[in-house]
């Protein structure tokens, strides 16, 4: 649906994955021509992985980074922009995420993530997660990621731990 009314675009739309046409969110769209000020909402209500659609059929930066997901996310975003500057915000959770990464099969993934810079896959500082189970060549359960994503797709691991044994692994 798009709209012109009084010199401000209005849209709305629903994404959707160009090779299967899975809906993978909406937006809605404003953007004033007077004054060339407008903003996206991103609303994602269950983006689902599995056999259908996979991270890497969504950005090329998730190859050889992520395979075989199962689970879903939600969460919203919002770019606003205006003549000096685009910024641009969001949150992004899961209950229960699984995935094969390089480092092994990684079970349970849940958390928010909290862009500052969406645009640009920029977190806040101290973002974390929750891992049911990791498997890096032994099996560890209930463990906490600490992390930010950095400007130039750098993932900053603050630190991880697991209980183990009798102790804890760090």
């Amino acid at each position: 649906e798009l709209l012109l009314a009084e010199n401000v675009i209005t849209a709305q739309a629903t994404l959707r994955e160009p090779g299967s046409g899975l809906a993978v969110g909406r937006t809605v769209v404003r953007h004033d021509l007077d004054s060339g000020t407008g903003s996206a909402d991103l609303l994602v209500d269950q983006l689902t992985f599995g056999r259908q659609l996979q991270p890497d059929t969504l950005t090329t930066l998730a190859h050889g980074i992520i395979a075989n997901a199962f689970g879903a996310w939600h969460g919203t975003g919002r770019i606003d922009w205006n003549a000096q500057a685009v910024t641009s915000t969001g949150h992004f959770s899961t209950d229960a995420f699984d995935f094969a990464a390089a480092f092994g099969p990684v079970k349970g993934l849940s958390g928010t993530v909290n862009f500052t810079d969406l645009l640009g896959l920029v977190t806040a500082p101290g973002q974390r997660f929750r891992i049911a189970q990791i498997n890096p060549g032994i099996v560890v359960y209930d463990g906490e990621l600490s992390y930010q994503l950095q400007p130039g797709h750098l993932l900053v691991v603050n630190g991880a731990k697991w209980p183990f044994l009798d102790g804890t692994l760090t």
